[in-house]
């Protein structure tokens, strides 16, 4: 019987990355023998049931921003660790743990995959000038070396690819978006709007940040007003703005309709309520928050950040995030027909973004390079 190939998943982060709970899950029944390298800070966020083998390490991270910094603990397992598996998986290039693993793989003579999903100080934005230069640092040093050293590259979306090109070659760059449970996130069986369609629920979930934008969202709740609807808006989330945003919504007179119910464990609930999902942001990766909106039923507004515009096949995409596009854009959805929108958007879901869609592309890759 053929020996089944090996996976190791590096999880640089504090937290369990999206793509690594998604495969630790779906790979194992998939034939592939699988094991994740994390913190033992990053343990304490699993939940998944997983036949996966768990490996961690003393993880040092630098405060707020989470990044992870290669320890003695992590070097001494590392190479261990990695000469026990056929193929090492590194589920983002921006960490310098990250750096690491791609040195020791390349040493240890193994295949290499590398998934990108940002360019900080790039394309993308922390939303904090000095993080941004630091990123922007990395990602012409150590980033270009960790994207040479891979065997393939994948990037979540076609977004990246102006960047990709730039410091990779096409020849071993492929796209895979990330998946989501698509079980978990799914429709409840009736709409609030097929109820009431004269009040509208709008649904935003991130952190509260500058670089969020929630602010036009909140102040386009006055611009939605003069259409004779009732509008209302959850804010599911927390961050530095928090209380300012709370402000804001009291000065510009809709601080009846907006509530703040802040950070949620379980935030399917929220997405089953809303009519409709609302991403401001001024700069995203691929946010795994517009999926969940369409498996859940929900049509989007968001602005053309990141892979949003890649994303986004049911709702609508607003070049200018400012309060008066976002609000011409909700208003559009809302004088067509949502009930439809919503099935269209959890078919869509369905068919592009499960965990077994992601998973099929990564076994194919891995198959590939084995």
């Amino acid at each position: 019987m053929e020996k089944p190939i090996s996976i190791l998943l590096i999880n640089p982060a504090d937290k369990i990355r999206a793509e690594v709970k998604n495969l630790m899950s779906t790979l194992p029944e998939m034939g592939f023998e699988v094991s994740v390298f994390l913190s033992q800070k990053a343990k304490k966020d699993l939940s998944t049931s997983s036949s996966a083998k768990i490996i961690t390490f003393n993880g040092t991270y630098i405060p707020r921003i989470r990044y992870s910094l290669p320890t003695s603990s992590f070097l001494r397992s590392l190479s261990d660790v990695i000469r026990d598996h056929d193929i090492v998986h590194i589920c983002s290039h921006i960490y310098l743990t990250s750096f690491a693993a791609s040195i020791v793989g390349k040493f240890h003579d193994k295949p290499i995959i590398v998934t990108v999903d940002t360019f900080p100080g790039l394309s993308w934005s922390y939303g904090n000038a000095f993080i941004d230069s630091i990123g922007k640092l990395y990602n012409n040093t150590f980033g270009k070396i960790i994207l040479r050293n891979a065997t393939q590259v994948v990037g979540l979306g076609k977004y990246l690819q102006e960047d990709l090109d730039k410091i990779s070659t096409l020849d071993k760059v492929t796209y895979i978006h990330n998946g989501i449970d698509i079980d978990k996130y799914s429709p409840k069986h009736k709409r609030s709007v097929m109820e009431n369609p004269e009040s509208i629920s709008l649904l935003f979930v991130g952190r509260l940040d500058s670089i969020k934008n929630v602010g036009e969202l909140i102040k386009s709740l006055n611009h939605l007003r003069d259409s004779g609807r009732n509008y209302q808006l959850t804010i599911v989330g927390d961050g530095s703005l928090r209380t300012e945003l709370e402000e804001l919504a009291k000065t510009t007179g809709v601080s009846e309709v907006v509530e703040f119910v802040g950070w949620q464990q379980n935030v399917v609930q929220y997405y089953r309520e809303a009519d409709i999902f609302v991403l401001p942001s001024l700069s995203e990766g691929q946010p795994t928050v517009l999926m969940e909106a369409h498996a859940c039923g929900l049509p989007v507004v968001t602005t053309n950040v990141g892979g949003a515009k890649e994303l986004v096949t049911v709702g609508s995409v607003v070049s200018t995030p400012d309060e008066n596009a976002l609000a011409e854009a909700v208003e559009q959805l809302v004088n067509r027909d949502l009930v439809g929108y919503s099935k269209q958007a959890r078919e869509v879901a369905v068919e592009e973004y499960s965990s077994e869609a992601m998973a099929k592309g990564y076994a194919e890759l891995y198959s590939d390079v084995a």
